[in-house]
């Protein structure tokens, strides 16, 4: 990863800086402050290019700087900041605001000119680290050396593990760990959830069970009670389909309506020969009376022929013949009176026995009534029983849903409570293998990778430590890296060791702790190129010769001198004016006027005039 252009807008002291880095190399940036007498090269805005390149990439300065606090002040247009670079074929842009009108605090990033922004910027910001291959910490505190950082030496042995263990990546092993211990949690909590739905489940299936069994018993106890109630109605119907004997009643019927029809008919001729028989006796009696009244005892009688008056001398015989005649008359109508009280009695006969026989009749015909009815009856109850075997036949129990559904319940159950079990399966094999790294990231077991890490990394560190110690002291001061596990956290220890032995760092020089800190820095640099196997085209080292005499401070120069090559920039940030003097290669001017900081840019007036001005 090389970085090819710096871009800055309001940021710090800067109110804009175009900072090509492509062709700048090796660089000694010095600064003149000309805002303040009492300051000459302090607070110009050097360490502030490199605080922008870190920002840019991580929203964080090399000291710690981040959020509004970057804003120059002044400022009510926000801030912003580009970075260009090159990642093996490919071409990478940054952009960062910070409080800006427009696009607030956001974050772009662009690959061979697409737009690989995601939504959330927490996700583009780790896009932007997996993409570099380098953590932000990594790139603050080793690849950055400058100011706010604390030398190596001069940090307790367990900061100085974890700052090794920070450039070998640890934090990721730690970070995995954490993720063992979170999805292993998450996994225990998952089995135990799961063992509840088990739990749920088994009582929910032998409910259903239980469900289906009594559904199902009861279904049996109504197939019986309908079996049962089926061979009762078919006995009934088999009963009812045999007709009863009616007797005679139908012969009855034909022949009382014949009698009665003979009895009603001589009656009715009685009755007639009855009313001659009265009229005749009546009309006899009233020709009688009639008779008796037409005798004259004086004057004579009437002829009861001719109905003249018959004269005396005839009327003795006139008188016997009417009075023949009377009692003749008399004799019949006491004839028709005897007929009539013959027809009388005959008629009373008659009548009583058309009585009895209608007595009888009825008798008859309400038993004939009763047993149609005792027939249609039963032929009503045939049918009924008909449509109720029928309907007896075609039933479908009322517990065959109850059945269906207590089984559909249990065969759900059993599928869900197979997927469980099929889950915990795979929760408890997955448990197993988080539980493998789950071990194996923790620091407490006794192999845990972060201590084999360490372990396989501290050769390299102290060969490349000393290889920069050889160019710092001509060979006579190497470095020893050691482990101590005997406290509670493990501790690095370091033995540096010159011609006089070993001594701790309180027994060296300023001067000679700024150089062991040089060396050890710089290794720490090839080590994490080493652990992501890539290298940062960029180091920032700043004010390296702040304790050096000039014997030791010339020696860091040049071991700065050698680390140029051609697909790098390295800026050596100093104030010291006999290293400015002394110095043959680029250098980048900082100026600081009216509270704004200026960068003369390689190759433009501002530089030229810079090194005329410095040459003057």
């Amino acid at each position: 990863m090389r970085p090819l252009r710096l871009i800055l807008h309001n940021f710090l002291s800067y109110e804009s800086l175009d900072l090509p880095l492509v062709n700048i190399g090796l660089a000694l940036v010095y600064g003149e402050n000309r805002d303040s007498d009492a300051c000459s090269s302090n607070g110009s805005g050097k360490s502030a290019i490199s605080d922008g390149l870190a920002w840019v990439i991580d929203g964080v300065t090399c000291r710690g700087v981040r959020g509004n606090d970057v804003v120059r002040r002044g400022s009510c247009a926000g801030c912003r900041g580009e970075l260009y670079y090159q990642d093996g074929e490919q071409g990478c842009h940054i952009v960062r605001y910070q409080d800006d009108p427009e696009n607030k605090n956001a974050l772009e990033f662009w690959v061979d000119g697409n737009n690989r922004t995601l939504t959330d910027k927490t996700e583009t910001q780790r896009l932007i680290h997996e993409h570099i291959g380098f953590d932000a910490d990594s790139l603050r505190s080793i690849l950055f050396m400058g100011q706010g950082s604390i030398p190596f030496t001069r940090r307790a042995s367990a900061e100085r593990k974890e700052l090794v263990n920070q450039v070998l990546g640890v934090e990721e092993i730690r970070r995995a760990y954490k993720r063992a211990t979170s999805k292993s949690q998450a996994l225990d909590a998952a089995v135990r959830g799961l063992e509840s739905q088990k739990a749920v489940l088994e009582t929910r299936l032998s409910n259903s069970i239980g469900e289906a069994r009594r559904w199902a018993e009861r279904h049996v106890q109504w197939r019986q009670d309908q079996q049962a109630s089926l061979d009762r109605k078919k006995l009934e119907l088999q009963d009812l389909s045999i007709p009863k004997a009616v007797g005679t009643i139908g012969g009855f019927n034909k022949d009382y309506t014949a009698l009665l029809d003979r009895l009603e008919a001589e009656i009715s001729k009685l009755s007639d020969a009855y009313s001659e028989a009265r009229s005749q006796s009546l009309v006899w009696q009233e020709k009688a009376q009639e008779q008796e009244r037409l005798n004259l005892p004086a004057g004579g009688l009437i002829c009861p022929t001719c109905r003249q008056i018959v004269q005396v001398e005839h009327i003795e015989a006139v008188r016997r013949e009417v009075e023949q005649r009377t009692d003749e008359w008399y004799k019949i109508s006491r004839e028709w009176n005897e007929t009539q009280s013959g027809y009388e009695a005959q008629l009373l006969i008659k009548r009583s026995g058309l009585r009895g026989l209608t007595e009888e009749y009825r008798t008859l015909q309400s038993l004939r009534d009763k047993e149609e009815a005792d027939e249609r009856f039963r032929q009503s109850t045939l049918t009924q029983l008909e449509k109720d075997i029928r309907a007896l036949e075609s039933a479908v129990s009322p517990f065959e849903d109850g059945i269906a559904q207590a089984k559909e319940q249990a065969r759900q159950a059993q599928e869900q409570l197979f997927d469980i079990i099929k889950q915990l399966t795979v929760n408890q094999e997955e448990r197993q293998y988080i539980a493998f790294w789950e071990n194996a990231f923790s620091r407490t077991s006794p192999n845990n990778l972060e201590g084999r890490v360490l372990s396989i990394a501290l050769p390299f560190l102290t060969d490349r430590t000393n290889f920069y110690l050889d160019k710092l002291f001509d060979g006579q001061v190497k470095i020893e890296f050691e482990i101590d596990a005997t406290g509670k956290r493990e501790k690095l220890d370091h033995r540096v060791i010159n011609s006089q032995g070993a001594l701790g760092y309180t027994g060296q020089s300023a001067g000679e702790a700024e150089r062991v800190d040089i060396a050890v820095g710089l290794a720490l640099i090839d080590l994490l190129f080493a652990r992501v196997g890539k290298v940062f085209g960029f180091i920032s080292i700043d004010e390296p010769v702040a304790y050096s005499d000039e014997a030791g401070g010339g020696r860091i120069v040049e071991l700065i001198k050698s680390l140029e090559a051609k697909d790098r920039t390295i800026l050596f940030t100093t104030h010291r004016r006999e290293l400015l003097e002394a110095w043959d290669s680029r250098k980048l001017l900082v100026t600081k006027e009216n509270g704004v900081s200026h960068c003369a840019v390689p190759g433009s007036s501002v530089e030229n005039q810079a090194n005329s001005r410095e040459k003057s």
